[in-house]
């Protein structure tokens, strides 16, 4: 009896897509470290309320972060699973775990897929809105 492939295929493409988030992460540390630097050297030197985006803009950095440990978690999760697609098996030990609450065990893998792309989806999100509160604050803080 074949197996059918589409199970590890889709995990596998899982994987790929969100290995494209490297990238985003490397991008939300520069940005983060940026808004830290500003917010150490700029408190006392200049306050105003270019402090406030970028304080902001920092926090959206630590939003990205914990989004991208998500995201790095589970691309690991979906390599896995393309070289062994037992979702039930998968489903077992990760609720065990604590990790997978009890109804979203048995999802077929459309539906996990999905869940990645929404998930790689949040995270440049939180990227957009990171570099744009920084963008924000460093326009406010030439005005002053």
């Amino acid at each position: 009896m074949t197996r059918d492939p589409a199970p590890a295929l889709m995990a596998a493409i899982a994987a790929d897509l969100l290995a494209q988030a490297r990238p985003l992460r490397a991008l939300s540390l520069a940005l983060a470290s940026a808004a830290a630097l500003a917010l150490a050297g700029g408190a006392v030197a200049a306050p105003g309320p270019w402090l406030w985006a970028a304080g902001l803009s920092l926090a959206a950095g630590l939003a990205h972060g914990a989004l991208a440990v998500r995201t790095g978690f589970d691309e690991a999760l979906f390599r896995r699973l393309g070289g062994d697609p037992d979702l039930q098996g998968f489903d077992t030990a990760m609720t065990a775990l604590g990790l997978l609450p009890a109804a979203k065990a048995g999802r077929a893998m459309a539906a996990r897929f999905a869940g990645a792309r929404r998930l790689l989806a949040l995270q440049a999100a939180a990227l957009a809105v990171q570099a744009g509160l920084l963008g924000l604050a460093a326009g406010l803080a030439g005005l002053a």
